[in-house]
């Protein structure tokens, strides 16, 4: 059964996550590893705070899926982007939450050098996470989760892949 109401909501680093019936559901992570994410909030050139703040949320969300990950429930996938983008791990690699939550734990940032290229992680995201190939289900619903802090480096490129409208809003910082 695919569920009907797949619901986060994040505010102030507080997590909430819901799922109302045992659904499938692909998911993908799309996560910036930017030179922003040190700049914003400089420590680590390495391990920047922000980074693995990025990583935590990402981690609360799998926790909140209790047991429901693997081929038969829902998939995550991970896409790290900066100037270029990273397929991390995909839809069908791990079967497990303890597995997932792993992976996500050993992602290494990009470094400080990198630039905001939304387009790329997106691009990735369409052609190789939700591809049949990569554990993509027909059955189950794709969702892309982006996290990210900043702007993307060329608008009109990114727009043009999907040849739709979008309004990127970014969220002050302190």
């Amino acid at each position: 059964m695919i569920c009907t109401t797949l619901t986060i909501v994040a505010e102030c680093l507080l997590l909430h996550f819901s799922v109302t019936c045992t659904p499938q559901a692909d998911i993908v992570f799309m996560l910036d590893s930017s030179g922003s994410i040190w700049f914003n909030n400089q420590g680590d050139q390495n391990n920047p705070p922000d980074f693995q703040v990025e990583k935590e949320f990402i981690i609360d969300v799998i926790e909140g899926l209790g047991g429901r990950v693997g081929s038969d429930a829902i998939q995550i996938g991970l896409v790290l982007f900066g100037t270029d983008a990273t397929n991390t791990f995909y839809l069908n690699q791990y079967q497990s939450k303890v597995q997932a939550e792993q992976a996500v734990r050993n992602v290494q940032y990009l470094g400080i050098t990198q630039q905001t290229n939304m387009y790329k992680a997106f691009n990735d995201l369409r052609t190789d996470q939700f591809n049949e190939n990569r554990g993509d289900r027909r059955n189950a619903p794709n969702i892309a989760i982006i996290i990210t802090d900043g702007r993307q480096v060329s608008t009109k490129t990114f727009l043009n892949l999907f040849n739709i409208y979008l309004t990127l809003t970014q969220m002050p910082h302190n």
